[in-house]
C-alpha cells in the first residue's frame, strides 16, 4: 500500500517537472486549464482503482510462487537460472516483463479485451496527467509481467525501485513535447514521447501501433512499428472519438 502511495507521489512530482517542459516546447497547443478540469476527476478515480488493484496484486502474488510445480523449481535448468548473478536476472526479468506487456497490450488492442484498455485511450489530448489513467482490468492485464520479478527471484527492494522508475518513465512517454533529434537515436532501443504518441492517435491504421512499454525493438520485430518521423502530431487527433466515459469503461469490462 505504501509503495502505491509513493509511486503516485513520484508521478505527480515528475509530472510537475515535465509540465514545465511541455509548456516551453509543446508538440501541440493544449488548453491546459480546461484539460485539467476535464481529466483530474478521472485521475482521482484512477488512484482509487490503483489501490484496489494493489490488493488484487498482493493476493495474486501470494499464490504465484507456491503454485509453481516442484518439478520446475527443483529442476537443474531452474536452479541454474536462479544461481545467475542478480544483475543478469534483473535484465532477464525486465526484458521478459516488457515482452509480456507488449503481448498483453497487443491483445488488448486486437480482441474483445479492447474494453479493458479503452479508458486509457479516452483522452483527446496527450499530456503528462493522463499517464496513470487505467481501468481496473487494464491494470491487472498490463501488470502480469511483474511476475517475472518473483519467478527470477529479484530482490524486493530492487523490484520496487524499478517500479518507481516506471512511474517516471510512463509519465515521460505521455508528455506533450516537440520531437527532438536525439529522440530518433534513443528510439533504436527505448520508447520516447513521439514514439508513444502515435499509439494514442485516432487514425485506424496507426492506432494500436508502437505498443512497447519500455523497449521499441519488440514493435520492430513483430510488425507494429510506425516511424514517428513520418507522422505530424499537429495534424492528428487523439482519443476514441465522442464515446463518453462510463463506469463500465473505468472498470474495463
Amino acid at each position: 500500500m505504501i509503495n502505491t502511495l509513493i509511486g503516485w507521489s513520484i508521478f505527480f512530482g515528475a509530472g510537475v517537472l515535465f509540465f514545465m517542459w511541455e509548456t516551453r516546447d509543446s508538440a501541440r497547443s493544449i488548453k491546459y486549464s480546461a484539460e485539467f478540469l476535464k481529466e483530474f476527476k478521472y485521475i482521482v478515480i484512477s488512484f482509487v482503482i490503483a489501490i484496489i488493484a494493489f490488493y488484487c496484486f498482493e493476493f495474486l502474488g501470494s499464490i504465484v510462487a507456491p503454485s509453481l510445480p516442484s518439478a520446475i523449481t527443483e529442476s537443474v535448468f531452474w536452479t541454474s537460472i536462479i544461481s545467475l548473478p542478480v544483475w543478469i536476472r534483473f535484465i532477464m526479468a525486465y526484458l521478459l516483463r516488457d515482452f509480456t506487456y507488449y503481448i498483453g497490450h497487443r491483445i488488448m488492442h486486437r480482441t474483445f479485451l479492447w474494453q479493458t484498455h479503452k479508458f486509457h485511450h479516452s483522452s483527446q489530448e496527450l499530456w503528462w496527467l493522463i499517464s496513470p489513467k487505467d481501468s481496473l482490468t487494464n491494470l491487472l492485464v498490463a501488470s502480469i509481467g511483474f511476475v517475472w520479478y518473483t519467478v527470477l527471484n529479484i530482490p524486493p527492494e530492487l523490484a520496487t525501485n524499478l517500479i518507481f522508475f516506471e512511474y517516471i518513465f510512463q509519465t515521460w512517454v505521455h508528455i506533450n513535447v516537440a520531437p527532438q533529434p536525439w529522440m530518433e537515436v534513443m528510439e533504436l532501443v527505448f520508447v520516447t514521447p513521439r514514439f508513444h504518441a502515435i499509439h494514442h492517435m485516432v487514425r485506424p491504421e496507426i492506432r494500436g501501433m508502437n505498443l512497447g512499454g519500455f523497449f521499441t525493438f519488440y514493435d520492430r520485430m513483430f510488425g507494429t512499428y510506425v516511424d514517428p518521423a513520418t507522422i505530424d502530431p499537429k495534424q492528428e487527433e487523439y482519443g476514441i472519438g465522442d464515446e463518453p466515459v462510463t463506469l463500465r469503461m473505468m472498470v474495463g469490462i
